[in-house]
């Protein structure tokens, strides 16, 4: 049956000085990548969920790229002809954060108590819309270079949105639609103050991206899939009941991947009653140069997503870190998880939203 497959690599935090882990696990890495590809690829999209800076410059970026550029490369080589779609979205360490102190920071502070500031901020361009776009210079300037020098193949569209990183993707690949919005969930993180329970989550932002109607938008696709750099927990109470009731209600999303720091619990979780499942990726190399590196705390996953007229089976490969019996870094299954016995994946079902179109054998 018609499939698509991609990776989750979550929190890569790529340091202007470099980063330790980063040089010492690439090579398990790529050898783990070759040997999970002959399971789970090819994988036709890359989602990076948040953090892939140290601190939003513009050298980090421009180091980001000379990672990415051979990760991609690695990949090309598994899957010659299949080239990977990067979709990032941007977390907290992927900004400048402005002055603390200027009237238009210290009135957003106030954003979940002031409508007229939310309205003023969606209007268009104000002071508080320009603050943020600001903060976020460094990080729209590397993607749209990136784009530019990697275009989407013709079975790639790509829509962007109202923030910076905000988008939507639509894979056509043999007749299956995989429909991906991807959100800025920390525009509001501007100071140093923590962003825990601050955050949010605008429908507006799903409805630029999604051209307007994300229902009908869906509807069209087989198959839809979230992405934010943090959990819902991350937004304010008000934009986390509106996130569940509006952006995504049981149906609108079969798969919300996200990053941060990691909270067991919420690692795998499907809602009741419905078919979307959250999933909290481990961070691929994030350790700041000075922290000590526990490589549990490591890993990354890859995604298979399966469908056959009106159902289809979503499959995930979840990777962490660890050491071998004589002290080697190597990859391997996340013991965190009951995998199926044959596929050595999560399997989960799903009705997908449109009926699969039938196309003939070349």
């Amino acid at each position: 049956p018609p499939s698509a497959g991609f990776l989750h690599l979550a929190d890569l935090h790529q340091g202007e000085d470099g980063n330790s882990l980063l040089s010492r696990a690439r090579r398990p890495f790529f050898d783990d990548l070759k040997w999970l590809h002959k399971k789970a690829g090819p994988w036709d999209l890359v989602f990076l969920t948040g953090g892939l800076t140290q601190n939003g410059t513009a050298p980090e970026f421009a180091a980001l790229d000379a990672t990415l550029d051979r990760l991609l490369a690695h990949i090309r080589k598994l899957q010659p002809g299949v080239e990977p779609v990067l979709v990032p979205v941007p977390g907290t360490s992927d900004l400048i954060r402005p002055e603390a102190r200027s009237p238009a920071v210290r009135a957003l502070l106030h954003w979940h108590d002031d409508a007229e500031i939310r309205d003023e901020f969606w209007d268009g361009d104000t002071d508080y819309r320009r603050v943020v776009e600001t903060a976020f210079a460094p990080f729209v300037e590397w993607l749209g270079r990136w784009q530019r020098n990697h275009p989407a193949p013709p079975s790639v569209t790509l829509r962007a949105g109202a923030l910076p990183g905000d988008v939507s993707v639509v894979l056509d690949k043999a007749g299956l639609r995989l429909g991906v919005v991807g959100l800025n969930q920390v525009f509001l993180d501007l100071t140093a103050a923590g962003g825990h329970g601050r955050l949010d989550l605008d429908p507006r932002q799903l409805q630029a991206a999604c051209g307007g109607d994300p229902s009908d938008w869906a509807e069209r696709c087989h198959a839809t899939m979230l992405l934010t750099a943090l959990s819902p927990d991350w937004l304010a109470g008000r934009a986390r009941a509106r996130f569940f009731a509006d952006l995504a209600p049981a149906g609108q999303f079969m798969l919300h991947l996200f990053g941060g720091p990691l909270a067991e619990g919420r690692r795998a979780n499907r809602a009741l009653g419905g078919v979307r499942v959250e999933f909290q990726g481990l961070s691929l190399f994030g350790a700041a140069p000075s922290d000590p590196v526990d490589e549990a705390r490591f890993g990354y996953a890859a995604g298979r997503i399966e469908v056959m007229e009106r159902t289809g089976t979503l499959r995930l490969w979840p990777r962490r870190m660890g050491r071998s019996h004589d002290g080697q870094i190597l990859l391997s299954e996340d013991p965190a998880f009951a995998l199926d016995k044959e596929s050595r994946a999560l399997s989960i079902p799903f009705a997908a939203a449109a009926t699969l179109r039938h196309q003939p054998a070349t």
